[in-house]
C-alpha cells in the first residue's frame, strides 16, 4: 500500500492547527518505577481442570466506570461530515456489487451459554481472543479457552481465568476478576494472556507463554497498583509490553496510566520490571499501538499510544529504557484533528433491541462505551511507511455508526497543519497525518458499535462490530477496504451471524470490547470475535469467532522463464527486494540472486505483479515500484539492467496492486496493465525503433472498464495476440488484434458462461484445437472457455463437475502448461492442497490429482501465487508454503513420479513476502 499525502476533502476544518505541543512531556504526569510482586513458572494449561460456570451466581461483571468526555464535540444533530455517503443496498454484501468483499471462511462458536457445557453467569464478556501458529486462543469474562485454528475445535477449555495462576498465590490466584487481553506475540511466537484483580491490593497478572502452544506452561507475573487499574488495555511492541488502563480511586477518575513491562525479560521468565507514566485526569482511555505483521518497527521506536480528543485524536509516545529507566520518556499530545463527532449515546445507553412484544420480557438499551477509542489501535509497518488504525462508536442520525482512521508518519516530527479547503487535495508530507477517516452507518436504523480494526500485509482494512436495531437482534458483522477503494470509504456490510434473542431485564451492558487480529502466519487471514444471544434473556450470551481473508492478498506474486542455462523465477521478498531462484543446467545447482540490490532498481510496491518473456537479447520482467510506475529488470551483456517504462513511454500510472500480462510479438514485447481509471493499457516496445510506446485499449476498442480486481491472461496464434479481463459485471472479455486493428468481444455472452467470480484468476494456453482460458466462476468451480479452430466457435466447460475435483479456494491463483500428453492446470483448494486438471489427449478425458497428497508437500499458503515451466525432464511448478518458503513441485518423466524440494532452504533465499 502506497502513503497517501492527501486529506478526506470532508474534513471541513478551517484555521491552521498547531500541534507541535507533542514533541514535550505531558504536563502533571508522575513516572514510576516497580518491579514485579511475584514471577514464576505455571503449570500446563493443558493439566488445569475444565469449568462449567464462570461465576457461581449471575452478576455484571463490575460496575461499568465511564471517562469524562472532552469538551467542544459536535451536537448530535449536526451532520457528519465524514459519514460515508455511498451505502450498499441491503442484503447486497454478497453480490456483484461487493467484488472485493471477502466472505466468512471458518465461523464457530466460541465460549457461550451452553456450548461446551458451558453455563454464564457473568455479564459482559468482555471477548477477546488472538490467533496464533496454529491455535486461536479466546479469553471471556472470566475463562479461556483454546481452539484448532483449522477446524474450530476445541483443545482444551473452558478454563477459569485464574486456574492460569494456581500455586501462584496472592490475588491472581484467588481472584477472577476478568477484563482479560490475549495477545499473541508473533515476533517472539509466544501468548500474553493478561487480567486485573479489581480488589485492594489491585494487580495486573501477566502469564508469558514459554512455547507456541497455548495448552504449555506459562512464566507468570503480577504487577502492582495503589488505584484500581480498570479496562486494561495491552499491546505487543519490540522493546516492551505495554499496557494502559483508567485510574480510579474509588469511583472518581483520575486519569489514564500507561506502563511498559520488561518483555524480554518476561520471555526468559526473568525478574521483571514495569514502568510506568500516571497521568492526570485530563489524559483520558489510552490506547497502546499493538504491532502486526513481520516488519518491526524503526530501531528505537517508541510506542504510540492515542486517546479520544476534542474531535481531534490525541498521540503520545511512549519510549521505555529498563537499563536506566530514568531515560523513559512519555510526550505528547500531537493533537490530530478529525472531523467533529458525537459519541454515541453520549458514552452511555441507547443501542436499541427489539421490543417486549418481539422477546415476550422487559428489554433495554445497551451500553455504547463511546466514551473511548476501540481496542486495538493496530500498527503495521509496510517498509515506505507507518499505519495506524483504530475505530470508536459515534451518533449517526437516529442510530450510531462506526468511525475509523489510518494514521501515518506516527513517528515523525509535529508540523503546523493548514486544513484544506473543499476540492482542495493538498495536505502535509510530513507529520503525524489522518490520510483515511469515515463514518461507516449505511442508511438504514442500525446501531453500529463496538468495533475492532486491523490492517493485513496488503493494506486492507477490516472493522468487526455489533450491529442492533428496534428490528433487528444483536448480531455480528464486519466491513472492509482494499487499497483499490476510494479513500476513506468501506465496501458493503457482511453479516457473520445473525442474533436471535435481546438483553433482557435492565442487563445494558454489552461486550465492552472485541477483537480483530491478523494471522500471523499468511499475514492476511482476518479473525474477528465478539457476542450474540440466541435467544432472549439475561445472562445467557454466546460468542462467534470467524476469519475471511480478502482475495487480493496472498503470497508473492511469482514469473519464470527458462532460457540456454536453465529456469529461472522471480519473487518478492518481506524487503519488497526482487529476488531470482534460478537453476544452473550446467553444474545441476539451484542459486539465488537479489536483483533489487545487483540493479539498485527502486523497491517493489507491496505484493507487485510480476510478467517476464525472454527475447533475443535476454530475459526482461516488469514490476511495479513503491510510486506506482513500472520498471522492467533486463539481463544483456551479462548484466542486470533497470529502467523506468512509465517515464519512458509516458503511459499514466497503473491502479494500487493492477495485475499485468505479457506477450511477444513479431513487432517486440507488449505488456497490458489497469490504469488508475481501470482502463487497459499496452505498454510495447517497438524493437525497430527502440522506443516504448503506451495506448489506451479501453478507448481505442469501446470495451467496458475492468473491474478493480480484474485478472489478465493472454496468448499469441496464428490471427495475433488476445488477452482476456473481467469487467465491471463479472463477464470475460478479450481484447485481440486482428487485421491491424484492436477489437473486443464479450465471451461471457457469447459462451453463455456463468460470471466470474470477482477478481478471479484466470490462465490460458493454445493447443492444437485452438486457445483454452480457465476462469473461476461464482461457485467457486473451475470452468475453461475454449474456441474449436474446426467450427470456429467458443464454447465453456465446467471442469470442477465434469472431473469431480474438489472446489477451488475463493480467489485461488492458477497456473497451466502444454506437454506431450495434454494440458495440464494448477489450483489451490480450500484445504490448501494444489491439484492439478489434466487433459489426456490419448483417451480425450479430463482427470484430476491432489499433488499435496501425492508429494505430501507442505500445505500452500492460504492465496499463494503459482508458476510453472516445463523443461527437458518434465514440468515444474512454484507455490509458497505456509512458512513462506518457496516450493517447486515437479513431474520426473524419466520415473513418472511427481517430487517436492523447498528451494528457500537450497538456496538460502530470504522468505518471500
Amino acid at each position: 500500500m502506497l502513503c497517501r499525502k492527501t486529506f478526506p476533502l470532508t474534513l471541513l476544518l478551517s484555521i491552521a492547527t498547531l500541534i507541535i505541543t507533542g514533541s514535550l512531556p505531558v504536563l502533571g504526569q508522575v513516572m514510576s518505577v516497580q518491579s514485579e510482586q511475584h514471577h514464576d513458572v505455571s503449570p500446563a494449561v493443558r493439566d488445569l481442570p475444565t469449568v462449567v460456570s464462570n461465576q457461581a451466581v449471575a452478576q455484571q461483571a463490575a460496575p461499568l466506570r465511564l471517562i469524562p468526555l472532552p469538551a467542544g464535540l459536535k451536537r448530535p444533530q449536526d451532520h457528519d461530515p465524514v459519514l460515508q455517503q455511498k451505502s450498499a443496498p441491503a442484503g447486497s454484501a454478497a453480490t456483484a456489487s461487493s467484488p472485493l468483499a471477502p466472505q466468512v471462511s471458518l465461523g464457530f462458536d466460541g465460549i457461550g451459554q451452553g456450548v461446551f457445557g458451558f453455563n454464564v453467569s457473568q455479564a459482559p464478556p468482555d471477548t477477546n481472543g488472538a490467533v496464533g501458529l496454529t491455535q486461536y486462543v479466546q479469553w471471556v469474562n472470566t475463562s479461556f479457552a483454546v481452539f484448532n485454528k483449522s477446524t474450530g475445535s476445541l483443545i482444551k477449555g473452558p478454563v477459569a481465568g485464574n486456574s492460569l495462576w494456581q500455586g501462584f498465590g496472592g490475588g491472581c490466584e484467588t481472584s477472577n476478576s476478568g477484563d482479560p487481553i490475549v495477545l499473541y506475540d508473533k515476533v517472539a511466537n509466544r501468548w500474553v494472556l493478561s487480567q486485573f484483580v479489581a480488589s485492594a491490593p489491585f494487580l495486573q497478572c501477566i502469564a508469558v507463554s514459554t512455547t507456541p502452544d497455548a495448552t504449555g506452561t506459562y512464566n507468570r507475573y503480577a504487577f502492582p497498583y495503589s488505584n484500581l487499574n480498570d479496562f486494561p488495555k495491552m499491546g505487543v511492541w519490540t522493546d516492551a509490553y505495554y499496557e494502559t488502563f483508567n485510574m480510579f480511586n474509588g469511583s472518581t477518575f483520575v486519569g489514564a496510566d500507561a506502563c511498559a513491562y520488561d518483555r524480554n525479560a518476561m520471555l526468559n521468565g526473568r525478574p521483571a520490571t514495569q514502568i510506568c507514566f500516571q497521568q492526570g485526569s485530563s489524559v483520558s482511555s489510552l490506547l497502546p499501538s499493538d504491532l502486526d505483521g513481520i516488519t518491526l518497527p524503526p530501531a528505537g521506536s517508541p510506542n504510540f499510544m492515542l486517546s479520544m480528543g476534542s474531535n481531534a485524536l490525541n498521540l503520545f509516545k511512549f519510549h521505555v529504557d529498563f537499563v536506566t529507566p530514568a531515560n523513559s520518556t512519555f510526550i505528547g499530545p500531537i493533537v490530530l484533528p478529525v472531523a467533529a463527532f458525537t459519541p454515541l449515546c453520549g458514552g452511555g445507553s441507547c443501542v436499541q433491541q427489539p421490543s417486549s412484544t418481539i422477546t415476550q420480557a422487559p428489554t433495554n438499551p445497551l451500553d455504547s462505551l463511546a466514551d473511548r477509542l476501540m481496542y486495538r489501535l493496530a500498527y503495521r509497518n509496510f517498509g515506505s511507511h507507518e499505519s495506524l488504525v483504530v475505530n470508536h462508536s459515534v451518533a449517526a442520525g437516529p442510530s450510531g455508526g462506526i468511525r475509523w482512521y489510518e494514521i501515518q508518519n506516527p513517528n515523525a516530527p509535529p508540523v503546523i497543519i493548514q486544513s484544506p479547503t473543499i476540492g482542495s487535495t493538498t495536505g502535509p508530507t510530513t507529520g503525524p497525518v489522518v490520510v483515511q477517516q469515515s463514518t461507516f452507518a449505511p442508511p438504514d436504523t442500525n446501531f453500529r458499535w463496538m468495533g475492532s480494526i486491523a490492517m493485513d500485509r496488503t493494506g486492507d482494512i477490516a472493522v468487526g462490530y455489533s450491529v442492533s436495531s428496534s428490528a433487528l437482534f444483536p448480531s455480528i458483522a464486519y466491513a472492509g477496504r482494499t487499497p483499490s477503494d476510494p479513500l476513506s470509504t468501506l465496501e458493503p456490510e457482511v453479516t457473520i451471524i445473525n442474533g436471535s434473542g435481546s438483553q433482557t431485564n435492565g442487563l445494558t451492558r454489552w461486550g465492552e470490547y472485541s477483537a480483530m487480529q491478523v494471522d500471523p502466519i499468511d499475514d492476511c487471514t482476518f479473525w474477528y470475535t465478539t457476542e450474540y444471544l440466541k435467544s432472549s434473556g439475561s445472562f445467557n450470551w454466546n460468542t462467534r469467532i470467524a476469519n475471511f481473508r480478502f482475495p487480493n492478498c496472498g503470497g508473492s506474486p511469482l514469473t519464470s522463464w527458462v532460457q540456454s542455462d536453465g529456469p529461472h523465477f522471480v519473487y518478492q521478498d518481506q524487503n519488497q527486494h526482487l529476488n531470482q531462484i534460478y537453476f544452473l543446467l550446467a553444474n545441476s545447482t539451484w542459486k539465488t540472486q537479489d536483483l533489487t540490490n545487483t540493479t539498485g532498481a527502486p523497491l517493489a510496491s507491496p505484493q507487485s505483479a510480476l510478467t517476464s518473456w525472454t527475447q533475443a537479447d535476454g530475459p526482461h520482467f516488469i514490476y511495479q515500484d513503491q510510486n506506482q510506475h513500472f520498471s522492467q529488470l533486463f539481463f544483456i551483456g551479462n548484466t542486470w539492467h533497470t529502467q523506468d517504462l512509465t517515464n519512458t513511454s509516458g503511459a499514466p500510472l497503473a491502479a494500487p496492486g493492477t495485475t499485468l500480462t505479457s506477450w511477444v510479438q513479431s513487432d517486440g514485447p507488449h505488456f497490458v496493465y489497469l490504469d488508475a481509471n481501470q482502463h487497459l493499457r499496452q505498454i510495447f516496445n517497438e524493437v525497430s525503433l527502440n522506443v516504448w510506446n503506451t495506448e489506451d485499449l479501453t478507448n481505442t476498442t469501446g470495451a467496458p472498464s475492468a473491474s478493480a480486481n480484474s485478472a489478465l491472461t493472454s496468448w499469441i496464434q496464428s490471427d495475433g495476440p488476445h488477452f482476456v479481463y473481467e469487467d465491471a459485471n463479472q463477464h470475460l472479455r478479450q481484447l485481440f488484434f486482428a487485421g491491424n486493428v484492436w477489437r473486443t468481444q464479450d465471451l461471457t455472452a457469447t459462451t453463455g458462461a456463468p460470471l466470474a467470480t470477482p477478481g478471479s484468476a484466470l490462465t490460458s494456453w493454445v493447443q492444437s484445437d485452438g486457445p483454452h482460458f480457465i476462469y473461476q466462476d461464482t461457485n467457486q468451480d473451475l470452468r475453461q472457455l475454449f474456441f474449436l479452430l474446426g467450427n470456429n466457435t467458443w464454447n465453456t466447460q465446467d471442469l470442477t463437475t465434469l472431473t469431480g475435483a474438489p472446489s477451488a479456494e475463493p480467489g485461488t491463483a492458477l497456473t497451466s502448461w502444454v506437454q506431450s500428453d495434454g494440458p495440464h492446470f494448477v489450483y489451490q483448494d480450500q484445504n490448501q492442497h494444489l491439484n492439478q486438471l489434466f487433459f489426456l489427449l490419448g483417451n480425450s478425458t479430463w482427470n484430476t490429482q491432489d499433488l499435496t497428497t501425492t508429494t505430501s508437500a507442505p500445505l500452500a499458503t492460504p492465496g499463494s501465487a503459482l508458476t510453472s515451466w516445463v523443461q527437458s525432464d518434465g514440468p515444474h511448478f512454484v507455490y509458497q508454503d505456509g512458512s513462506q518458503h518457496l516450493r517447486q513441485l515437479f513431474f520426473l518423466l524419466s520415473n513418472s513420479s511427481w517430487n517436492t524440494q523447498d528451494l528457500t532452504n537450497t538456496t538460502g533465499a530470504p522468505p518471500a513476502e
